[in-house]
């Protein structure tokens, strides 16, 4: 009867099937930090900058300099002193050299600035401690007020998209409805 009762109370652990244990995933690189759905506010002096949000971060370290890596697109918003956003740039992915103050936008980079003025191009470099932007690489520039596409290779400006200048222009389109 004692040995029925303890085989009856042993049987439902033998039936019950052992989990294996949680496999690493193949790609998991221990020195990479990952994150999802990131929203990083940067101030200076309690003053709102900009704001940069991506679906995917991921951060590590190289020769001494921290990397972070926008693999799925990015999209800063700058900021005035009255919390008014004044440019806008997005691209499909970008390295952010924070010790550096540096980020290269790649991939379909567009810029926007209040007056809806729009730059275009594959590439960009964004300086944060100058609050310069600028490529040498090929530039389509839409005028907002009156309707030109202007074209060229290389472009600067300040970060807020208030002054620029193109490097080359090459030529300039009139926009006809």
């Amino acid at each position: 009867m004692i040995r029925m009762v303890v085989v009856l109370l042993l049987l439902p652990l033998l039936a019950c099937e052992r989990e294996s244990p949680t496999e690493m995933p193949t790609d998991f690189d221990p020195d990479r930090q990952v994150a999802t759905d990131v929203r990083m506010i940067f101030s200076d002096s309690a003053q709102l900058q900009f704001i940069i949000q991506t679906p995917r971060l991921e951060t590590y370290v190289t020769d001494k300099v921290v990397i972070e890596e926008f693999p799925q697109g990015i999209s800063i918003q700058f900021y005035d002193e009255n919390k008014v956003i004044q440019s806008s740039i997005s691209a499909e992915r970008a390295v952010r050299k924070s010790a550096l103050g540096l980020m290269e936008l790649e991939g379909n980079v567009r810029l926007e600035n209040a007056a809806h003025d729009v730059l275009i191009s594959p590439k960009i470099l964004w300086n944060e401690v100058d609050h310069t932007l600028s490529t040498a690489k090929y530039i389509q520039l839409i005028r907002s007020a009156t309707g030109d596409t202007l074209h060229g290779f290389g472009f600067e400006a300040k970060d807020d998209f208030s002054r620029f200048r193109i490097t080359k222009a090459t030529g300039k389109q009139r926009y006809n409805p």
